[in-house]
């Protein structure tokens, strides 16, 4: 995700196509919605609404807030698949 937001792909130093990058709103969007979009799935994942499948994270840091840098570092802390908690890291 953190690509999206800063154009800096792995193994550079410099951003790619810069006038390309997105907010993090739109990063999230990419990756959740507009995703399940693409692959036809956008009434059964892709959004935290009912009658969907509950696959989401839980990060340690809000992604929203943090500085862009920090994006590429933080820790998920949970992850939850069909609404059922399949991953639990001992970071609080």
């Amino acid at each position: 995700m953190w690509i999206t937001l800063a154009r800096v792909p792995r193994r550079a130093d410099q951003p790619l196509h810069a006038e390309q990058r997105l907010n993090r709103a739109q990063a999230i969007r990419l990756y959740t919605i507009n995703n399940a979009f693409l692959t036809f799935e956008e009434h059964e994942k892709g959004s935290l609404e009912r009658g969907k499948l509950a696959d989401f994270i839980v990060l340690k840091q809000d992604i929203l807030t943090c500085p862009e840098d920090a994006v590429k570092d933080i820790e998920v802390v949970q992850t939850y698949l069909g609404g059922r908690l399949i991953y639990a890291s001992d970071a609080k």
